[in-house]
C-alpha cells in the first residue's frame, strides 16, 4: 500500500512526528508538499470555487488542493493509498489493520480517525483482525486526518471535483459514490482531538 504524508514546506516539527511514528510502525511514505495560499494560482484555475455551500477561504482552498493532489496520486496507483495529514495520531494497529484489506475489492473508501462527531454505519461489521472491525460508512463528518482510498475511489473524488469543490473532507463525506467504511476502534486521531480521548499530544496544532 502507498502512504502519502500532506506536509507543509517549513513545517519540519510536524514531519519528523509523522516520519517518526512511520518509521516505528514499519510504513514506508512520501512526503507531499502542500498546497498553500500563496501557489493557489499554480493549481487552482480549474476548479469552480462557488460550487460548495459557501464560500471557501484561501486556507482551505490550499487544503482542498493538497488533498486533489493526493487523490491525483492514489488514482494513477495500481495500489490502495494511504493518506496522511501531518498531525494524524496513529494507532500501533494501523499495519495491521492495513494489511487486512490493502486485497478487498470492496473497500473502496476507508476513515481510520475519529473525532467527537457521530457517526452512521451498519448495524453488522466485519471482523478485518482481532481488534478490529470495518463497518459500511454512510454519513461522517470527522474530517480527512486519516484515511485510505482505491484508485476506483480516488478516481471518482476526481470526476466529482470537475463539477464541485468542498472542504477536503466534506468532498469525501457528500461523495455518496463511494463504497465506504470505518474502522472500530479508530486507527487516528488529529492532534486537536487527542486530549478529548484522554491521549497525550507531543505538540500543539
Amino acid at each position: 500500500m502507498d502512504c502519502l504524508v500532506i506536509n507543509l514546506d517549513g513545517a519540519h516539527e510536524r514531519m519528523a512526528f509523522m516520519s517518526l511514528q512511520l518509521e516505528k510502525l514499519g510504513i514506508s511514505f512520501r512526503r507531499l508538499t502542500a498546497v498553500t495560499p500563496s501557489t493557489l494560482d499554480d493549481h487552482g484555475c480549474a476548479f469552480n470555487w462557488n460550487s460548495w455551500e459557501r464560500p471557501l477561504k484561501e486556507t482551505e482552498k490550499a487544503c482542498f488542493l493538497s488533498h486533489f493532489k493526493a487523490w491525483e496520486h492514489a488514482a494513477a496507483s495500481s495500489h490502495k493509498t494511504l493518506i496522511l495529514e501531518d498531525d494524524a495520531l496513529l494507532s500501533h494497529y494501523l499495519p495491521q489493520v492495513l494489511a487486512a484489506i490493502d486485497a478487498s475489492e470492496e473497500v473502496e473508501h476507508l476513515s481510520l480517525e475519529v473525532r467527537s462527531r457521530k457517526k452512521i454505519v451498519s448495524k453488522q461489521g466485519r471482523e478485518v483482525s482481532a481488534e478490529h472491525n470495518i463497518f459500511r460508512l454512510y454519513q461522517d463528518r470527522s474530517g480527512a486526518a486519516a484515511y485510505v482510498l482505491s484508485p476506483r475511489a480516488a478516481r471518482k473524488l476526481l470526476a466529482r471535483s470537475k463539477k464541485q469543490v468542498a472542504l477536503a473532507d466534506a468532498m469525501i463525506c457528500q461523495s455518496y459514490e463511494l463504497k465506504s467504511f470505518q474502522i472500530e476502534p479508530a486507527c487516528a486521531v488529529q492532534l486537536d482531538r487527542a486530549e478529548e480521548y484522554g491521549l497525550v499530544t507531543p505538540f500543539q496544532t
